[in-house]
């Protein structure tokens, strides 16, 4: 039988990606329309970008200059040729689930609560202003550009800073710095001659009222040309925030059609699964049996307000506004627990959900700890990769994938979790996070990664994936 190894969790987005949404983001919140463009109102001040809101994404972008310059043809290209380095000794290409990501709400405080706008009788010119790209107006470029260039400057100051940090002498050489200025300066063109931009993308496959920032709208293009050139060996999920208008109607769009596979969630960007945009989203994946993967590791980006309120809805179907102070709002918005109010629901307890990173690497070492040391504790239940393991076992659906964990010593400490808790046989599949783990020099490249892993086992490689992605039903 021909095995077809999967990388259940990789992303193939780039440097341009974040980019384009850091132009975004910088722009609108110096016209007073973030998240949303809810008029067109004029400039009110000059941005300065030095302010700490922008500092997060500001290191994202930077941290991707340093591995993640290529297309997504080109990054899945990479990951390939990693893998048949990577003495897995199956025959069969492996099977990619690049996973899109939102970052556009991460410095949303709650605004969206009250500012969001519906395009229910909205006039056609006025849907496609509010719901479209950003547009720059001729008599605003000077101020765009001034901004674009100082936040290009700061990206390239960060980068440089970041590389010292990670004890990285030298200059980079002149041709790869080259090639940084020109995949930043080609992002800021794109905003300055919109009519340049290719003509046909996804937007064109859909009838209106889904807000589309321009590195998610590239994004979902990027990943359907994929899909398109590699139909069997690249599955990817859409991103979903509920804060993005329309998002349901793209899930019908994109999902149904089998243009993408499932769905990634990543609450800690500012919302809660029990958010009440979602359910209907989720009603979808239950009638369709379409997976869902959901960010729960420490790590990552995360929501950078100092306050935010979002909105959950209660079991009895009551909705609370919620707000929150937190320092780290990664603790209240990723924990494993979140997701009982859905699964504990008849209605949604068969939901395909997949628990990404397996709640991170240094939660599985302490659990592995305390299963070798044998003692009770109650301080365990708050462990997250001990709350994926209990929602395994009562919910037949529920999966966890153990990428971004490729130490030897991870390794090990799952190999622990596995012999303590059989029912991993079935339910944990293998993931990388490339690319993201190409920043991580200590991880030792992506061909180390899969030689960590290569003696794992056809059911971590493959069998528990076909499950989740119900590739076998397909």
């Amino acid at each position: 039988m021909i095995i077809n190894p999967i990388d259940v969790h990789c992303h193939f987005f780039n440097v341009k990606f974040a980019f384009r949404e850091l132009l975004e983001i910088g722009w609108r919140q110096a016209k007073g329309n973030y998240p949303y463009q809810r008029d067109d109102m004029p400039l009110s001040r000059e941005r300065s970008v030095s302010e700490p809101d922008l500092d997060s994404l500001l290191k994202y972008v930077a941290r991707l200059l340093a591995t993640a310059l290529q297309s997504a043809e080109d990054n899945y290209k990479l990951e390939q040729k990693c893998y048949k380095k990577g003495l897995w000794n199956y025959s069969a290409p492996l099977i990619t689930v690049p996973l899109m990501m939102d970052i556009f709400f991460m410095l949303d405080d709650g605004s969206s609560l009250k500012n969001r706008t519906l395009p229910a009788g909205l006039p056609e010119d006025e849907e496609k202003r509010v719901f479209g790209t950003t547009l720059i107006p001729q008599e605003s470029l000077d101020s765009f550009t001034r901004l674009a260039m100082k936040l290009k400057a700061d990206v390239i100051q960060t980068f440089e800073k970041e590389r010292i940090q990670r004890g990285l002498t030298g200059a980079p050489k002149r041709e790869r710095l080259d090639l940084v200025w020109k995949e930043l300066d080609d992002v800021i063109s794109e905003f300055q001659h919109p009519e340049m931009e290719e003509k046909q993308d996804v937007c064109r496959t859909i009838e209106g009222g889904v807000q589309m920032t321009r590195g998610f709208r590239k994004h979902l293009l990027e990943l359907q040309e994929l899909k398109n050139k590699n139909h069997k060996t690249v599955l990817p999920f859409l991103a979903v925030d509920p804060r993005r208008t329309g998002i349901e109607k793209l899930v019908k769009e994109l999902i149904l059609p089998g243009i993408f596979k499932g769905i990634k969630l990543y609450p800690p960007l500012g919302y809660l699964p029990t958010h009440p945009d979602l359910y209907p989203i989720y009603q979808l994946c239950i009638e369709n049996d379409i997976p869902v993967t959901t960010h729960t590791s420490p790590g990552g980006m995360k929501n950078m307000c100092k306050q935010l309120q979002t909105k959950s809805r209660k079991q009895d179907g009551t909705i609370d506004i919620i707000t929150t102070s937190a320092d780290n709002p990664v603790e209240l918005f990723a924990t494993p627990n979140n997701w009982r109010a859905i699964l504990e629901n008849k209605k949604y307890s068969n939901l395909r959900l997949n628990f990404a990173h397996f709640g991170g690497s240094e939660a599985i070492q302490k659990y592995a700890n305390f299963l070798i040391k044998g003692k009770k504790s109650a301080l365990i239940s708050a462990n997250w990769s001990y709350q994926i393991i209990q929602l395994m076992i009562e919910f037949e659906n529920v999966y966890a994938d153990f990428s971004y964990c490729p130490e030897k010593q991870t390794i090990e400490n799952i190999n622990i979790l596995i012999e303590h808790h059989p029912i991993l046989k079935t339910r944990l599949m293998f993931g990388t996070d490339f690319v993201m783990v190409m920043k991580e020099a200590s991880m030792g490249g992506l061909e180390n990664y899969f030689r960590n892993c290569a003696g794992m086992g056809s059911a971590i490689h493959a069998d528990n994936a076909m499950k989740f992605l119900m590739q076998n039903a397909s």
